[in-house]
This record gives C-alpha cells, sequence and structure tokens, in this order.
C-alpha cells in the first residue's frame, strides 16, 4: 500500500495562514496606533486651546465680581439715594415755579390791617397748598373776623379750624390750616 504523507502540506498551509493573519494583526495594531497617536495629538491641541479659554473665563468672572463689589459699595448707594431725592426735590421745585408767591401774598394780605388785633407766630407749608398758621388774636372778635376774611377770599379755603386756646395774658393762641384755592 502506498502512503501518502499529507502532513507537510497541511503544515505549510498553517503557516501560511499563520503569517497572513500575524501580518493582518501586525497592520490592525499600526493602524489603531496610528488612530490613537492622531487622537492624541488632537487632544492635546485642543487642551491648549481650552486652557486659554478656561484663563480668559477667569479673567472675565474676576472682573465681573470687582463690578459687582463696586456696585454694592454702600457709600454709592448713599450717594445715588441723595443724588434722587435731590432730583425729586429740583423736580418739584421746577414744577411750583412761582406757586408760593400768590399764596404767601395772600397770606400777608389776612394779617394785614390797621391795628394788631392779630399776629401770626409761625408759617408752614406741608405742600405748596396746604399751610399751617399758629398765631396770636387779640380777642374771639378779631379771631372770628380772620376767620370771615377767609372765606371771603379767592385765595385759601379753611380745611381746618380755627383752634385756640386762651393764654396767661388774656389773648387767644390759634392755629388755622389753609388750602390754596384752585384758580378759577
Amino acid at each position: 500500500m502506498i502512503r501518502i504523507n499529507l502532513l507537510p502540506r497541511a503544515q505549510r498551509r498553517r503557516r501560511l495562514r499563520l503569517r497572513s493573519g500575524a501580518v493582518l494583526g501586525g497592520a490592525m495594531l499600526l493602524g489603531w496606533a496610528v488612530v490613537i497617536a492622531l487622537g492624541h495629538a488632537w487632544i492635546a491641541s485642543h487642551r491648549a486651546r481650552a486652557d486659554e479659554l478656561r484663563a480668559d473665563a477667569a479673567e472675565a468672572v474676576a472682573a465681573t465680581r470687582l463690578l459687582e463689589r463696586k456696585r454694592e459699595n454702600p457709600a454709592l448707594a448713599e450717594r445715588q439715594r441723595v443724588l434722587r431725592i435731590r432730583q425729586e426735590a429740583l423736580a418739584q421745585l421746577r414744577e411750583a415755579r412761582g406757586g408760593p408767591t400768590a399764596a404767601l401774598t395772600g397770606l400777608v394780605a389776612l394779617f394785614a390791617g390797621p391795628d394788631a388785633a392779630l399776629r401770626p407766630l409761625e408759617v408752614h407749608a406741608h405742600t405748596l397748598d396746604r399751610w399751617r398758621v399758629d398765631g396770636l388774636a387779640r380777642d374771639v372778635g378779631a379771631l372770628a373776623g380772620l376767620v370771615a376774611r377767609v372765606r371771603r377770599e379767592a385765595t385759601f379755603d379753611l380745611s381746618y379750624g380755627p383752634e385756640y386756646a386762651r393764654t396767661a395774658d388774656g389773648s387767644l393762641r390759634f392755629r388755622l390750616d389753609l388750602e390754596v384755592a384752585p384758580h378759577p
């Protein structure tokens, strides 16, 4: 019988398969190494840019905090409050320019007379339209005459009063609240 030895051919095929597998494995390993190296280089280049952006963001945050501290400065807030009050007062004065002159003239006319039966002590203007007058009257007749003149004249309306009390010398201390009458 003839024996055929097939063993060397099978070994040869196996060796060829191993070589082609090793070549394919090496090529894949080399390919992955290239991909990993490129990825690492890309990440490193972007890391530098990210570090620059982080530094810029930190500077912006520091500048923002500085501005917030300046904005929350209590001295600045107080100055702004005082400025706002002054601006409001200036606006009120501009609005009422010339307003109290007529009222003061009318008030002087109420107390003007040949005898000194009435004497104003204090005049307070709560607003430009509301006035409080404290004064002295010689007697009840003089105070009644003042109230009658207020009601007759078009400059003022009697808002409240008169309140009065007798003083030690027999005269009357009185208080009137007057409102400036609207102009027709």
